[in-house]
């Protein structure tokens, strides 16, 4: 820890990117709780398993950039950590974008999505009533061999 805090410029200034980060994606789990309940949704526990996911994946972002500025730090190229501020800018921003996204166009494409799977099923209805027809017809036999 003590190499890090050395290491890390302005390390107070990383921590707190780290902290705006978690406090993002819990303002995001909140407004997406919000917009479930408006909309009538089933609230699961997959919202809380893709904030943890979130979390997992944008904190091993941040500890990459913060190597990178620890990196450019010890070549002493710069003394503040710019890659930590960019990808915080750019985590914060995309959770920005999912807050302000409104709930009708998630249900759009929901609902596009869910049209795709019809779609997709319709274009194979023979093959599935074929299959049904051919199941059928072994238990049949299946029944009458017995």
């Amino acid at each position: 820890m003590d190499f890090i805090l050395t290491n890390l410029p302005k390390a107070d200034l990383v921590l707190a990117l780290w902290i705006f980060e978690l406090i993002a994606v819990f303002i995001d789990l909140i407004m997406g709780l919000y917009k479930a309940k408006s909309l009538n949704y089933l609230i699961t526990s997959d919202g809380l398993k893709r904030s943890a996911n979130k979390i997992i994946l944008y904190y091993s972002l941040m500890a990459f950039g913060s190597m990178m500025d620890i990196a450019a730090f010890g070549l002493e190229f710069v003394s503040v950590p710019y890659v930590s501020i960019l990808f915080c800018i750019f985590v914060l921003a995309i959770e920005g974008k999912s807050v302000f996204e409104r709930a009708s166009d998630k249900e759009r494409r929901r609902l596009m999505n869910g049209a795709k799977d019809v779609t997709a099923i319709l274009a194979s209805k023979d093959d599935i009533a074929k299959a049904v027809h051919e199941y059928l017809t072994r238990k049949e036999k299946d029944n009458e061999t017995k």
